[in-house]
């Protein structure tokens, strides 16, 4: 769960990633990790394209006082991109349920790509998500501006290639009449020195941390008292230096 607010701090939503992967057979029959000791799903292993899967989910984030589904997308075309057009957003339309698009970035970015292969891929997917879902009534803004949250902006940056894929998002989402909130998945690892000009800030409105299991270095599940001592150590030396350079920690 990530808590989105504005960037004034005047508003707090909770919100939770989503994952319309599942259709039926789900998500290709790869398994889960919770199958291997047992654990099915609520619902069993259910077709998210069912719009009463997609109202129980709902029902359920409303319980949990959870305002906003990031949702997992894997490009034009995919099973996400299908099930959210034909059943997510259908379902959801007329609630007060908001969404916003989690940018799977290795779909148009290979996780070892140095240059950026084919750039008109990720204009093309920024169209798209501008025509398909930015105009939906339910999309979350900040701001007044919609919400982009970006998968992996710290191996973009690692990679080199970083600065290149947020302009060319910006870009492409200018020319459609947007100026997106973009939230990156970057605090990862150690944080910069408090004083580091640390330039990815500069090109991000918002960083969180998605992958709270990978960034605690331990394998499958964590103690409550290492993930508590990590947000309290390496997390808030990220959110201080993004604050020194007043870039919200989310």
């Amino acid at each position: 769960m990530s808590c989105l607010c504005s960037a004034q701090q005047t508003v707090v939503k909770p919100a939770a990633y989503y994952y319309p992967w599942h259709s039926n057979n789900f998500h290709n029959n790869e398994g889960y990790l919770r199958e291997t000791i047992g654990h099915q799903p609520k619902l069993g292993e259910y077709n998210d394209r069912n719009p009463e899967v997609i109202k129980q989910h709902m029902s359920w984030s409303q319980e949990a006082n959870i305002q906003v589904w990031i949702t997992s997308w894997w490009g034009v075309g995919s099973l996400s991109d299908i099930t959210m057009q034909s059943t997510v957003l259908p379902t959801i339309k007329g609630s007060t349920l908001e969404f916003a698009i989690l940018y799977e970035t290795l779909k148009f970015v290979g996780k070892d790509d140095v240059v950026v292969k084919k750039p008109q891929n990720i204009i093309d997917s920024i169209n798209h998500i501008c025509d398909n879902f930015v105009q939906h009534p339910n999309y979350y803004h900040i701001d007044g501006r919609p919400v982009l949250v970006v998968y992996l902006t710290r191996r973009l940056e690692r990679n080199g290639i970083f600065a290149e894929v947020i302009l060319l998002m910006r870009t492409a989402a200018a020319k459609k009449g947007y100026n997106f909130f973009i939230v990156g998945d970057h605090t990862f690892g150690n944080a910069p020195r408090m004083n580091e000009q640390y330039s990815a800030f500069d090109y991000l409105d918002a960083v969180t941390n998605y992958d709270v299991y990978g960034s605690l270095g331990q394998f499958m599940y964590s103690s409550p008292d290492a993930l508590a001592n990590h947000y309290q150590q390496k997390q808030l030396q990220w959110k201080q230096a993004a604050t020194n350079q007043n870039c919200p920690f989310i």
